[in-house]
């Protein structure tokens, strides 16, 4: 399996903050983590696909991830191919702040 990541988000926690995309064209999996701080006690993380990077109408949403404990990790991952995916703070992180680290992955041979 060939796999890589960038993080999208970096210790943020201002409302509608749009991390950095990654393109997923060629890939088969996505993946993202998101990691709260010390303090956090609330907040919503989405996590977004598109078929085009910098598409400004809605974005599709994947997960919404409830950011409700300090310290505290969340992840998952769909199969997708193509477009682009991205995190974006749909509820302001309240206490502290959040990472959020995306993944894309090849499965099989390549």
């Amino acid at each position: 399996m060939l796999s890589d990541e960038i993080t999208s988000l970096a210790a943020q926690s201002v409302d509608e903050t749009i991390g950095t995309e990654l393109p997923l064209r060629g890939w088969d999996r996505a993946g993202w983590s998101v990691v709260t701080s010390a303090g956090v006690s609330g907040g919503v993380v989405s996590i977004e696909w598109s078929e085009t990077s910098g598409y400004s109408g809605t974005w599709a949403l994947l997960e919404d991830v409830t950011t409700a404990a300090a310290s505290t990790q969340y992840g998952s991952s769909e199969d997708i191919i193509g477009g682009f995916l991205r995190a974006r703070i749909s509820t302001v992180i309240s206490g502290g702040t959040v990472t959020v680290v995306l993944k894309r992955s090849k499965l099989g041979l390549y």
